[in-house]
C-alpha cells in the first residue's frame, strides 16, 4: 500500500514538475492556479461573459472536489483507474480549465498580411487556442478586409474592432462546445 502511495506520489510530481509547477503539488499550489484566472476587470464586469464565468466556477469546483476525493477513484463502468490514468484526467482537466479561460478572455492581434499576386494588404484578427498538451497556438483568424477600406485615419475603427472580437468570441465558443458537449 505504502509503494502504491509513494508511486502515485512521485508520478503526481513529475507530472507537475514537467507542467512547471514549483515543488511538490499541494492544496495551497492547486488552488493558487484555480483561484488565479488573470481575467481584467472589465473582462469580469461584462455581462456577455457572465455565463462562461459561472461554467468556469463549476469546472474548478468539480476539479477541486475530484482533487480531493478520498475514495477509490473508478471510471464510468466502475474499473478502478490506475496512477497514469489519473494524471491524464488531471492533466486534461487542467487543460480544459485552460480553454475556458482563454474563451472568456483572449488577446487579438491584428496584423496586416500581403497578398502577394495581388499587392493588396489585408487586416486580419488572430487569437490564440490551447492544444491538449495545454500550448498555445494559433488557431483563429478573421480576415477583416483590405487595409484601403478598413483603415480610417490609418486606424481600424472601434465599432469594426469591436464587431471582429465578438466573431472570434463565437468562434472560440464554438470550438470549445465542439470539444466539451
Amino acid at each position: 500500500m505504502s509503494t502504491t502511495l509513494i508511486t502515485i506520489g512521485t508520478i503526481i510530481k513529475s507530472f507537475f514538475l514537467f507542467l512547471g509547477v514549483p515543488k511538490g503539488p499541494n492544496e495551497s499550489q492547486f488552488e493558487d492556479w484555480l483561484n488565479n484566472d488573470g481575467f481584467k476587470p472589465q473582462t469580469l464586469k461584462d455581462g456577455s461573459k457572465k455565463f462562461l464565468i459561472t461554467e468556469l466556477q463549476t469546472l474548478k469546483d468539480k476539479f477541486r472536489n475530484n482533487l480531493n476525493d478520498t475514495n477509490t477513484i473508478k471510471d464510468e463502468s466502475g474499473n478502478p483507474i490506475t496512477p497514469l490514468k489519473i494524471t491524464e484526467l488531471i492533466s486534461q482537466s487542467m487543460v480544459q480549465i485552460e480553454k475556458l479561460r482563454i474563451v472568456i478572455e483572449h488577446d487579438l492581434s491584428i496584423i496586416k498580411n500581403l497578398h502577394k499576386p495581388s499587392g493588396v494588404n489585408y487586416v486580419v484578427a488572430r487569437a490564440y487556442w490551447i492544444d491538449d498538451r495545454g500550448k498555445k497556438y494559433r488557431k483563429f483568424a478573421k480576415n477583416i478586409g483590405s487595409d484601403e477600406k478598413v483603415m480610417e485615419q490609418g486606424k481600424i475603427p472601434i465599432w469594426r474592432l469591436e464587431e471582429v472580437e465578438k466573431e472570434i468570441d463565437r468562434m472560440m465558443l464554438n470550438q470549445y462546445r465542439e470539444e466539451y458537449p
